[in-house]
C-alpha cells in the first residue's frame, strides 16, 4: 500500500472487463463534490471543449 487515505486492490483485465460488461467507461465531472456532467462518449473531445 502506498498510505493511501482508503485502501485498494489493482485488479486484472480480464476481472475489470467482467465487472463492466458491456458498458463504457464512464467519467463524472465533480464540482465542489457534486456530480456536474456523466460523459459516456467522445470522452477525450468532450473534455477538450470543456477545458479548452
Amino acid at each position: 500500500m502506498t498510505n493511501t487515505s482508503f485502501p485498494y486492490v489493482e485488479i486484472d483485465v480480464n476481472t475489470f472487463f467482467d465487472l463492466i460488461g458491456e458498458s463504457p467507461p464512464r467519467v463524472y465531472v465533480l464540482n465542489d463534490g457534486a456530480v456536474d456532467a456523466i460523459i459516456d462518449e467522445d470522452i477525450a473531445n468532450t473534455l477538450d471543449k470543456r477545458y479548452p
